[in-house]
Order: C-alpha cells, then sequence, then structure tokens
C-alpha cells in the first residue's frame, strides 16, 4: 500500500509588470513556485489603475518568474468585455469588427481587433 503525503500549500504575491507600475495583482496558492510558471491571471484595468471608469477592459498576465514569494507577470493581452461592446451599439447603427495578424519589430506574432460604429446601419 502507498500512503500520500501531503504537500503544504503557500501564498505567493502576484506582481504587474514594470509596465503597470509594479503593483500587486493578487495572490495565489501553490505548493511549489514551479508550478506558478506558465498561470494565467485575467484582472481589469480598473483594479489595477485604482479608477472605476476603465472596468470595462480586461487585462491577461502570464507568471514568467518566481523570487521568493512574489511572482513575476508579463502582459499576454486585453480585450474591452463585450458587455460595454453591446451597449455601445445603439440602434440604426452597425458594428463591424477585423481581425488582422501583424508581426511586431521583435518577431512575435500578434492579433490586433479593431471595432467600428457606424452613424447609420451599414448595408455591405
Amino acid at each position: 500500500m502507498v500512503k500520500k503525503t501531503k504537500k503544504a500549500k503557500k501564498w505567493f504575491l502576484i506582481k504587474a509588470p514594470e509596465m503597470f507600475g509594479s503593483n500587486i495583482i493578487g495572490d495565489t496558492l501553490a505548493d511549489s513556485p514551479e508550478k506558478l510558471i506558465g498561470r494565467k491571471i485575467e484582472t481589469t484595468l480598473g483594479e489595477l489603475a485604482g479608477d472605476p471608469s476603465k472596468q470595462n477592459t480586461k487585462l491577461t498576465f502570464q507568471v514568467n518568474k518566481v523570487d521568493g514569494e512574489v511572482a513575476s507577470t508579463a502582459f499576454v493581452g486585453h480585450h474591452i468585455t463585450s458587455g460595454y461592446v453591446r451597449s455601445s451599439v445603439k440602434r440604426r447603427t452597425s458594428h463591424i469588427d477585423v481581425i488582422t495578424e501583424a508581426k511586431t519589430s521583435d518577431g512575435a506574432l500578434v492579433s490586433v481587433r479593431s471595432s467600428c460604429f457606424t452613424i447609420k446601419k451599414a448595408k455591405t
């Protein structure tokens, strides 16, 4: 019979990148720092900046390094909440989305989504 031992889990603080002021985003539970690498965290720009008017933008970060009890993250992407987009489209108007793939100067492939709201209903 194999006896399983429980490993004690610890709390790790999650820190935003420097471009967002290196603020603490939150904390997470893990039994080893290696299991945090690659974990994705989602928060709103309003929580990070302390501005409630920016609650409609969600930011995604990914843990890339753990130093002691603090996990550093890298910015992965952002999106606007669907409820905010729906509230922006009024009667007799149209919402047009275009998704384009682009390559940055450092060789990373990014997907850029552009949104357009028309004054009148689009026919074609």
